[in-house]
């Protein structure tokens, strides 16, 4: 989970609840604008990493790069210049950072090029969710299509043994 140039520490707090709750293995804050944290209502610093990378430049992207992480925008973009897939059709990959932009001004064009995808979060309505919201869908969405392919996949194994 990866949030860039945010505003606010109490979305970023909630990301760091959701993401924790939802067995992220790291946060990563990109260029942010608000003041330290001192903690969130699961303690999440006690449990995973807080990584902070400090500009916008190129480290945040080596860093997913070195990883072997899948970038994954979760953003709604204005354009039609990049192409979009809707949450629920996306098959979410086994190591993915999910990267949010800032609250104010989400993710620019350039940042969206840099990504493998870039998921939209379809509503009946032309406003954008509150960034915390958007990741926590995301997370949500994750674990449960992951869950539901872990139990499938565990059912088969467990059928092919039977019949042995």
């Amino acid at each position: 989970m990866a949030v860039m140039g945010s505003k606010f520490s109490v979305n970023v707090g909630t990301l760091m609840r959701s993401a924790y709750i939802y067995g992220i293995d790291e946060i990563v804050t990109i260029g942010a604008r608000y003041k330290r944290m001192a903690t969130d209502t699961c303690n999440t610093v006690k449990h995973v990493p807080i990584i902070e990378k400090k500009g916008i430049n190129g480290d945040w992207l080596r860093y997913a790069e070195e990883k072997n992480l899948t970038i994954v925008a979760i953003e709604c973009p204005q354009g039609d210049e990049i192409e979009t897939i809707p949450l629920y059709e996306y098959e979410h990959p086994e190591r993915a950072m999910y990267l949010l932009g800032a609250e104010d001004r989400g993710l620019s064009d350039h940042i969206l090029r840099c990504c493998d995808a870039a998921v939209k979060i379809p509503s009946t309505r032309p406003y954008s969710l509150n960034v915390a919201v958007a990741g926590t869908l995301a997370l949500y969405d994750r674990y449960v299509k992951l869950s539901s392919k872990y139990l499938y996949q565990e059912y088969i194994r467990s059928a092919t043994t039977q019949r042995r």
